[in-house]
């Protein structure tokens, strides 16, 4: 049994889709039951051998609370009916529906509730639901047979909280890669210039777009004039949204400052070949994906210096300290006008994206799945 509830977009729509897709190449012979949101994940159909329980939850803000009420007891009674012996989910909860009998496999894909340094800024109730999350993410782990941590960091705060050390296996997110024909966004045409900065991630306070943008305001008005900043992303936080809104305003780089709330998968494919240089500033990650795929794209990186980030970029990209605004203002002046260093730098983010892959990774949880059976 797979839990694909929770799965919506982003990283999570990424993950479920490449292990769908490859899990057949790895197992053909367990029968699958794969729970989803109705109206949703549609690569599911595809999958041969497999039944598929589309479950209806409101779309409201309460979701997550609908899907923990559906998860523990609507639950019970189709794992009463289906008896499956494995249960997996890569969303860090394991329901009280899963008894001990049945082999529970859990990926734990969530860092931000232990890292309360990142934290400080948010608002009360942003904290108390980080502080619940973190009891709920370690009490499954402490229950689960076997948990799959994205990241060594990830390894290592759990058994900081008291997980066994044996029952932890670290598997890294695969990267994704571009497709061969990538159409040219309309938007590009009316709002971005040729030569731009890129930052790609969900507007949350921890991802740092505000350090990003004071960095840019402060580089000579020539730099300023000849590369844009080009900031993608959904905006889970309104309120933020709006600060990173009136903070561009206030240092008068409307004009030099894009933002994009939402891009298709496709089409953000050609922001990431045609950046003259990344950027990923975020202060709390598990397993990184927006850096992956930018290593996949051979973008030359500027990245944050906060663990696990160095785990996964290695010696391909230049590291600044997150906290520190002035770092990166001279990482960004020392580099996005050395074209010698800009195209070492692509190499080295090609090369280092051959590490990560999904084939690996849905090679490597299967196999932990057959180990334990």
């Amino acid at each position: 049994m797979i839990n694909f509830i929770a799965v919506t977009d982003g990283g999570q729509k990424t993950r479920a889709n490449a292990f769908i897709n490859l899990f057949r190449k790895y197992d053909t012979e367990s029968t699958l039951i794969i729970l989803r949101r109705k109206n949703t994940l549609s690569f599911c159909n595809s999958i041969t051998n497999a039944r598929i329980i589309d479950v209806s939850i409101s779309n409201s803000f309460l979701r997550p609370w609908f899907r923990l009420l559906w998860e523990n007891i609507n639950l019970r009674f189709i794992v009463n009916k289906t008896q499956p012996d494995i249960y997996l989910s890569f969303s860090h909860y394991l329901p009280t529906a899963i008894s001990k009998k049945i082999i529970s496999i859990i990926g734990v894909t969530n860092l931000a509730p232990f890292t309360p340094s990142a934290l400080t800024n948010e608002k009360y109730v942003m904290r108390a639901k980080m502080k619940l999350l973190s009891y709920s993410i370690i009490s499954s782990a402490k229950k689960a047979t076997h948990i799959i941590a994205l990241s060594k960091l990830c390894k290592k705060t759990l058994i900081d909280n008291g997980v066994k050390n044996k029952n932890i296996t670290v598997i890294n997110n695969g990267a994704y890669h571009a497709n061969k024909s990538n159409p040219v966004p309309p938007l590009v045409a009316n709002a971005v210039e040729a030569k731009f900065i890129l930052y790609v991630s969900s507007f949350f306070p921890y991802k740092n777009f505000d350090v990003l943008i004071k960095a840019y305001s402060l580089l000579p008005k020539e730099v300023i004039n000849n590369f844009q900043l080009v900031l993608i992303g959904t905006v889970q936080d309104e309120s933020y949204f709006k600060e990173l809104k009136a903070l561009v305003s206030k240092l008068n780089i409307d004009d030099r400052v894009v933002f994009i709330p939402e891009v298709p998968r496709g089409e953000l494919d050609y922001f990431y070949k045609n950046t003259a240089l990344f950027v990923f500033p975020s202060l709390i990650e598990n397993c990184p994906n927006i850096l992956l795929e930018a290593l996949s794209f051979g973008c030359p990186v500027l990245c944050s210096s906060a663990k696990p980030m160095p785990e996964f970029g290695g010696d391909a990209v230049r590291y600044f300290n997150p906290n520190s605004m002035s770092s990166l203002h001279k990482a960004l002046l020392t580099t996005i006008n050395n074209r010698i260093m800009l195209k070492r730098m692509s190499n080295m983010s090609k090369k280092r994206s051959k590490i990560y892959s999904w084939d690996l990774f849905t090679q490597s949880v299967i196999r932990l799945i057959k180990e334990i059976r």
